[in-house]
């Protein structure tokens, strides 16, 4: 028994790792490991932006993660279209999911939407830019340029706007990438279980 609750000999590392930290035995806990958040499949994150780590104040960005084993990439490599095909079933069928509730602070919400508006931006005038170029033979070059900056918009949206990724989701654990140092240096470590 601790904390009043029952815990396996494997866990018990880990329990005493979240009285430590302050947190609370049964819903699983939240740690740093490396670079990496770990969390339990029920926990839930502090009320702090992952980024800088000052108070969020309530805010938080609902994040569905998903991940499979990179060994499924492998299918990529079968054939050009079949390949893709067999590994999107097979990735769609076997990847895990976990959702999860982020802190993040009013700078970090206002620099994500930031991204988001610039990656729409490039969307939108890379369409109308590509209409335009090849309605007209004189600006051809145009729809090149168009076409450039839809690639740019969709690459500047994922990146700039995702707050977290996952790097591995298992029955019990969460490990996401995303968090800065501040954030992480106030976790205690993961616990290491021989």
């Amino acid at each position: 028994m601790i904390g009043g609750n029952v815990v396996c000999a494997p866990c018990k590392p880990a329990a005493i790792a979240k009285l430590q930290g302050g947190q609370q035995i049964g819903g699983g806990g939240v740690w740093r490991e490396r670079k990496l958040v770990v969390m339990g499949a029920r926990a839930e994150l502090p009320d702090r932006c992952i980024k800088c780590n000052v108070p969020a104040n309530g805010a938080r960005l609902k994040r569905r993660l998903y991940w499979h084993h990179p060994a499924w990439y492998l299918f990529l490599l079968l054939t050009p279209f079949g390949g893709f095909l067999i590994y999107l079933i097979v990735a769609i069928a076997a990847r895990k999911r976990a959702t999860i509730h982020v802190g993040l602070c009013e700078k970090h919400r206002g620099r994500r939407w930031m991204h988001i508006g610039i990656a729409w931006a490039l969307v939108l005038g890379g369409i109308a830019a590509t209409v335009v170029g090849t309605n007209d033979p004189k600006l051809a070059a145009l729809a090149g340029a168009g076409a450039l900056a839809i690639l740019t918009g969709i690459i500047w949206g994922l990146a700039g706007g995702r707050a977290v990724t996952a790097r591995r989701i298992d029955q019990d654990w969460i490990r996401f990438q995303g968090a800065r140092r501040d954030f992480l240096d106030s976790l205690v470590d993961f616990p290491k279980v021989n």
